[in-house]
């Protein structure tokens, strides 16, 4: 409960990072959906690169903006 409601504190209050990084994982997944989804058996998603960009959207989630201070955050 405790780390949901930091996550939603931190997402609301940096939304310039958060917005950053969620249309950074957008991108990346909608691009291994379609080959996912294009009929061809010979494509495949690259799974790594999900991970990778999972990664980077929490990383986002909990980063600070860069005019926030450490106060502003709490």
């Amino acid at each position: 409960m405790r780390i949901a409601r930091q996550l939603k504190k931190d997402a609301l209050t940096n939304y310039k990072t958060t917005l950053g990084g969620v249309v950074a994982f957008v991108a990346v997944l909608s691009k291994q959906l379609e080959t996912l989804f294009d009929e061809d058996a010979a494509t495949n998603p690259d799974y790594i690169l999900i991970i990778a960009a999972a990664s980077v959207l929490m990383a986002a989630l909990f980063a600070r903006d860069a005019d926030k201070s450490t106060e502003d955050s709490r």
